[in-house]
């Protein structure tokens, strides 16, 4: 599953706003995470979790029993051991 921020937006009395809501908060997540894929075991889970990396400023090292790849609004990316094997492979 994969989550994002970078679609589903609106402009509201100047404010630029998304579809990704912090249920603490009731407003659009203001992490600096725009995208995350989750691979997990059950497709309801891994989007669950797609989310909430989009609302957790260090994602990483709490997806233990799933593997994330995550990128900020810089570009970097974040990634459990899988997917960072996998970014490796695909290096020239």
């Amino acid at each position: 599953a994969t989550s994002s921020r970078l679609r589903r937006r609106w402009t509201r009395c100047g404010m630029e706003l998304h579809h990704v809501v912090d249920p603490r908060t009731g407003l659009p997540s203001t992490t600096a995470n725009v995208a995350a894929t989750v691979v997990a075991s059950e497709a309801w889970w891994a989007e669950i979790r797609a989310t909430e990396a989009l609302l957790t400023r260090d994602p990483v090292p709490w997806a233990r029993d799933v593997e994330l790849l995550v990128v900020d609004e810089l570009g970097r990316v974040g990634a459990t051991p899988l997917f960072e094997e996998v970014l490796a492979c695909s290096q020239p």
